[in-house]
């Protein structure tokens, strides 16, 4: 075969074949996609909204949802279920039959009590972190990493974006 008529072949080849390769990926159903987010959109965020603005999540089969209010709907199941640990066990049991309740019940107990349920916490409500605790943890990054000239914990631990203290305050937790 010459060059020439080699090409040609091919060509026609993968002109025959590309359709039915592409078939399945066309076929596809499309997927919704969704983003959650609590705090004001931010410099790391663009790309995903430039891309769904310019329709390239579309383009690839997905829907695409930048939504707001995860901490709040995370913050009231949280209450809810310090108010009722055996709701709270119930629906990781709908989830996972194979769950130990028991189990589970004990280890939420122990996380809250031991983990969540700070002073701190009881003071501000869930989400604020202490500002001395915040530039420690930047100076000792920077020493970690050998960063000259780290940035002020104050300039990106920012709380006006979090919901009201009122709403961050947690319930005492049932025994």
């Amino acid at each position: 075969m010459t060059g020439l008529t080699r090409r040609l072949v091919l060509a026609s080849g993968f002109a025959l074949t590309a359709p039915t390769l592409a078939a399945p990926a066309l076929a596809q159903p499309r997927r919704t996609i969704r983003f959650m987010l609590d705090w004001t959109p931010l410099a790391h965020h663009a790309s995903w909204f430039l891309a769904a603005d310019r329709g390239y999540f579309a383009r690839e089969g997905m829907e695409v949802q930048i939504q707001r209010g995860f901490l709040r709907a995370t913050l009231a199941g949280l209450k809810d279920a310090l108010l009722d640990h055996a709701a709270g066990v119930a629906a990781i049991k709908a989830r996972e039959p194979l769950t130990d309740t028991t189990i589970e019940l004990e280890r939420f107990l122990f996380t809250m009590r031991d983990v969540v349920l700070t002073p701190a916490v009881a003071q501000h409500g869930v989400g604020v972190v202490d500002p001395t605790r915040a530039q420690a943890m930047v100076g000792l990054l920077a020493e970690a990493f050998g960063v000259s000239n780290p940035p002020a914990a104050s300039s990106f631990m920012l709380t006006q974006f979090l919901p009201p203290m009122a709403e961050r305050m947690l319930p005492t937790m049932r025994a």
